[in-house]
């Protein structure tokens, strides 16, 4: 799922691919994309969440993309979940990222952190 909600005044588009597994993710990342690319360049700040979520070599490769192609619109993204191998994928994303990207525990602290933006 994927919504905008406001935190401190400020809109932060959220991403939830919780419980995804291979091959369910497209559905997620074409709806996140398609929010994402329709605000202007550099203002987006998201929130995607990635607890009880499941990666295989396929996964890497789609959200390696995804990142691609959201990058010119992010101002800064907060993660929520990335434990265990999902860390080792992350690091491996990671240097996409031009922009603040930051590892948290739980939705409220990313959320404040994501206002401070």
């Amino acid at each position: 799922m994927v919504q905008t909600t406001f935190h401190h005044g400020k809109s932060i588009v959220e991403i939830d691919f919780d419980g995804c597994v291979p091959g369910t993710y497209a559905p997620r990342i074409a709806q996140a994309q398609a929010r994402i690319t329709s605000c202007p360049r550099g203002s987006v700040l998201a929130l995607t969440r990635f607890a009880s979520s499941r990666f295989d070599a396929g996964t890497v490769l789609e959200m390696e993309r995804f990142a691609s192609a959201v990058m010119p619109y992010l101002k800064a993204n907060a993660l929520v979940g990335i434990t265990g191998m999902k860390r080792v994928v992350f690091n491996g994303i990671k240097p996409l990222y031009r922009v603040p990207v930051e590892l948290f525990d739980d939705d409220g602290a990313a959320r404040e952190w994501l206002a401070a933006r």
